[in-house]
């Protein structure tokens, strides 16, 4: 059983407040399911966002590959689990993809491939660029960086949306070191891109 992460609403409803409920779409809590994500499939979004727990090979035997884990709310035949082949399978043309929780990046020691399995399902889904983490987070520093991340895109750039994402994850590390100067809480996340 994985623990509630309750700074995730927040960092998900944050940048949403920040466009616009209007503008944006948002699954928080328990209408953050894994049924409500693939509703989002041939909806061309400028970012994807998702904070919630994830699972590399090895870290739970009921679990055989990378996943993303939802709300627990069983609908639709979907079990909250979502795993690298079902994104692969998916069409989500975004241009970046955030994956705010615990070893985003990692995949199994005897894996051929450099990236994990999470980070490929997204490439060959559509998806433009990535954030994603090299090890476990802190959910609170995470929530800080990711706020300090969502604001440097929306107000960096007079035309509006900044397209410099490396630049904005730069600048909500930096900011985030100020607060927690051990590379544990500000250096977990890096940005992928096509």
């Amino acid at each position: 059983l994985l623990p509630p992460l309750p700074e995730t609403e927040f960092e998900i409803s944050h940048p949403a407040e920040l466009l616009e409920y209007n503008k944006t779409k948002t699954f928080l809590g328990k209408k953050a399911s894994e049924y409500n994500f693939k509703s989002l499939e041939n909806q061309s979004t400028r970012i994807l966002a998702i904070a919630s727990h994830a699972v590399s090979i090895g870290d739970n035997d009921l679990i055989d590959e990378p996943s993303l884990i939802f709300s627990n709310i069983k609908e639709d035949k979907e079990d909250g689990i979502l795993t690298a082949s079902e994104i692969f399978d998916l069409n989500v043309s975004n241009d970046l993809v955030i994956l705010s929780a615990c070893n985003t990046f990692s995949s199994s020691s005897d894996s051929i491939h450099k990236i994990s399995g999470l980070a490929n399902s997204f490439i060959l889904a559509g998806s433009n660029n990535l954030i994603l983490s090299r090890w476990p987070v802190d959910s609170e520093a995470t929530m800080y960086l990711m706020t300090k991340f969502y604001r440097s895109i929306i107000f960096s750039n007079e035309d509006g949306f900044s397209n410099d994402y490396s630049a904005s994850l730069r600048w909500a590390m930096l900011e985030t070191k100020k607060v927690e100067e051990h590379p544990f809480y500000w250096a977990p996340f890096f940005i992928i891109g096509i």
